[in-house]
């Protein structure tokens, strides 16, 4: 198991590694993208209250590009979606995008004196652009590794079992092998008190004195056992009576 598992770790860690890669190089350019949003947005409400952007575009106020680019944003990072669902979000995303392009295009050499705002706006789809593809191949690496990766952490998890289990038999045949070297002194040394072996750093199993509990109930106290098996009887009368 364990030759198994150091043969499917690197492997595991490789793809663990992309898929991060990828999660990070996303999250990077949708944090920037969203955040040339809101300055595109800004600019917009500036450019309206001073009525540039009619002549800009006589559309504009019918344009939800950016409110829908802000509901996907939101779906993705707040929603538990699988791979399907997130592929349909992202080619929403695409095709917004697309459309945003094509607005540049149209603009780009007519309203030299709004530069500002179409060069934001020409950033922001570049950077979303660039999301949209690590989130796809993080969706895609995450698909091609899904039975490797569970292959992974089903040995990691045996391998864990098998070791704990390693471990409870090792501290059971240590207290085995104490137990059994105590009564091999005892009957050597009597029921007397004794050491425990000062070999044993930790000892698991000894008694000092066992003539000092047989006195005890010789002088008529009660065993351990004798006093476990008073209580279940007082317990079992209780119950009687009770009925």
């Amino acid at each position: 198991m364990q030759i198994a598992y150091d043969t499917l770790k690197p492997k595991y860690l490789k793809k663990m590694d992309e898929i991060n890669r990828f999660r990070m190089e996303r999250d990077e350019a949708h944090s920037e993208a969203k955040e040339l949003r809101n300055k595109v947005e800004k600019l917009q409400d500036d450019l309206a209250r001073n009525g540039q952007m009619k002549s800009l575009d006589p559309r504009w106020k019918k344009d939800k590009l950016l409110s829908e680019l802000d509901s996907i944003d939101d779906r993705i990072q707040t929603s538990a979606l699988d791979h399907v669902e997130e592929r349909k979000l992202l080619e929403e995303r695409r095709k917004l995008i697309r459309r945003n392009d094509d607005w540049l295009e149209e603009r780009k050499q007519a309203n030299p004196e709004l530069a500002e705002y179409v060069q934001a706006r020409r950033d922001m789809s570049r950077l979303y652009q660039s999301g949209n593809r690590a989130h796809q191949d993080m969706i895609q690496t995450l698909e091609k590794s899904a039975s490797s990766r569970k292959k992974f952490n089903q040995t990691r998890k045996d391998l864990r079992d098998a070791k704990t289990q390693l471990e409870a038999a090792g501290r059971l045949m240590e207290e085995s092998e104490q137990a059994i070297s105590y009564w091999a002194r005892r009957k050597e040394n009597g029921i007397g008190e004794i050491e425990p072996d000062p070999m044993l750093k930790n000892p698991k199993f000894h008694i000092h004195n066992l003539g000092e509990k047989a006195q005890r109930i010789r002088e008529g106290n009660t065993s351990a056992a004798g006093r476990r098996r008073k209580k279940r009887n007082r317990k079992k009368t209780t119950e009687v009576e009770e009925e």
